[in-house]
């Protein structure tokens, strides 16, 4: 009980208990702008959004892209991007090659819906000071693992810093992934992963620039089998460089 209420009092001092980012838990949807918009830097606003229980979180159209840092995604929520909304990552911020903008990581029933959306990276910014380039290649858009039912329908990922996802067990569909700069989707280790009316194009960078990976991974596949590791493309275009 001591430790709930602790997490309790520590998200109260990020949320206004006033604010529609409550309210939005109870009555479902939540419009990200109700809580703010910051031309140069919009990240708490995003992720008091994404952590406030509402079960749909709408980006709406501003005049400017949700500049944003690294988030982490919730259980249970479908995330809408308006017409004309975008999503750019912060410039400077993503400074350790592990950042990644959208983190998703063991929670279920999450769906990003967009109308062809911009999801904006810079690939060649991680690849000079002061970045830490070491491992340049690293800063994905879309990092998804140990989930189950998860959709990406409608955006358009560029200039990932790494690949534009990487990913198991996902239904994308009429996405396009332009530009990434290692990988264009990484299916690591998945079962059941289907790509669908998509486009997968103009990977560059560092090696080995591929529109479509599928790896094993040996914690959930220990001896590769085509009945436990398997993904579908369908209707959809890859190519590298």
């Amino acid at each position: 009980k001591r430790v709930l209420r602790e997490e309790a009092l520590a998200w109260e001092k990020d949320v206004d208990v006033s604010s529609d980012a409550v309210v939005a838990a109870a009555v479902g949807t939540l419009t990200v702008s109700s809580i703010g918009y910051d031309r140069d830097d919009s990240t708490r606003f995003l992720q008091q959004a994404l952590d406030s229980g509402a079960s749909r979180v709408v980006l709406d159209r501003q005049d400017g892209p949700w500049v944003t840092g690294p988030l982490v995604g919730r259980s249970d929520q479908e995330i809408v991007f308006e017409e004309g909304a975008k999503v750019a990552a912060k410039r400077n911020a993503f400074q350790s090659p592990t950042d990644i903008l959208f983190t998703l990581s063991h929670v279920t029933n999450v769906t990003f819906r967009g109308n062809s959306t911009e999801i904006k990276m810079f690939k060649d910014d991680y690849a000079a000071a002061p970045y830490d380039f070491t491992r340049v290649g690293q800063r994905h858009t879309f990092s998804i693992h140990g989930c189950e039912d998860i959709t990406l329908e409608g955006l358009s990922i560029v200039q990932s810093g790494g690949a534009g996802g990487i990913l198991r067990r996902i239904r994308i569909a009429n996405c396009v992934v332009d530009g990434s700069r290692r990988r264009g989707i990484w299916i690591a280790g998945t079962v059941g992963t289907t790509i669908e009316n998509s486009t997968i194009k103009g990977t560059k960078g560092n090696w080995p620039q591929t529109g479509v990976a599928l790896l094993t991974d040996s914690a959930e596949t220990p001896r590769p089998s085509p009945r436990r590791l398997f993904a579908a493309v369908r209707r959809s275009r890859t190519s590298s460089g």
